[in-house]
Formats: C-alpha cells, structure tokens, sequence
C-alpha cells in the first residue's frame, strides 16, 4: 500500500509541478505582451495630468487612424470634465471639455452600428476631434467616424 500510494503521490506532484509551470508561463507571456500598452497608459496619464490638468482619471482609450492618440477622460480640480487627446509621436495635447462635444454613447448611436462588439475611441484627424466608432465581427471590422464637436458622420 505505501507503495501505491508513493507513485500517487509523485504523479500528482508531477502534475502539480506541470500546472504551476503552465500557470507561471502564461502570466509571464501576458506581461510581456501587455507591457508596451500598459507602460503607454502610465506615460499617458501623467502627461494628462502634468499638462491638461487632469486631476482623478476615469478612462484610457487608443486611437489609431493615420496617427494613434492616447485619450485620457477625468476631472480637473473644479470637478469638469476633460479629455485629454495625446498623440503618441509627441507634440502638443489638445485638452477638450467634455461639455462641448458628445459621449461616445451617442457616437455610437450616430454611426448605426449595434451590437456587443461596438466600441468608440477619440482621436484626431486633420486637426479635428472625432470619434471612431468600431465594430468588430468574426468576418469584417467595420469602421464610422464621427465628429466629436458636431456628431456628423465623417467617414463610413
């Protein structure tokens, strides 16, 4: 019996040693992988704060058109909201009052598309704040660009 029990007890390390070794791969590869966003989101959110007066973040987005944009969404020291578009080659930030344009809600109510897979980044593109409304689907990604300051649709 104890030594039935030795081999069971040394193919159940086994396979422990096996699972931990698994489990320990994959959070090492998922860090690795999710750095570069992550260590962008950090960079971004302090530049949010140091030059657009952000002060509590409430939300991180990525913007990639022709050129990608970090957008940092919080609250100024007064409590108004602001958006900070920062664009990731450098350059100047350009701070918006949320007030003065719409929620990416209603972009994506403006740009039609519907689902669970819809999303909405705020970026720049020739100067002008717009709202990329996404939709991503097992065959095709579908994109409508909305203008953040008077809800049109720019690009479907």
């Amino acid at each position: 019996m104890a030594k039935g029990q030795t081999v069971r007890s040394k193919i159940i390390y086994l396979l422990l040693f096996v699972v931990i070794i698994a489990v320990g791969g994959s959070v090492i590869t998922y860090l690795i992988s999710t750095y570069p966003y992550r260590s962008e989101k950090v960079n971004a959110i302090r530049l949010a704060r140091k030059y657009a007066g952000i002060e509590t973040v409430s939300d991180f987005e990525y913007y990639s058109r022709d050129k990608t944009y970090y957008s940092v969404f919080g609250k100024s020291s007064n409590h108004e909201s602001l958006i900070a578009v920062i664009p990731k080659s450098g350059g100047q930030i350009v701070t918006l009052k949320a007030s003065e344009g719409i929620s990416s809600k209603k972009a994506e109510s403006i740009s039609g598309l519907s689902g669970k897979d819809v999303s909405a980044a705020l970026g720049l593109q020739n100067g002008e704040a717009l709202w990329e409304v996404k939709k991503v689907t097992e065959n095709e990604v579908e994109y409508v660009l909305v203008g953040f300051k008077d809800g049109e649709i720019k690009q479907n």
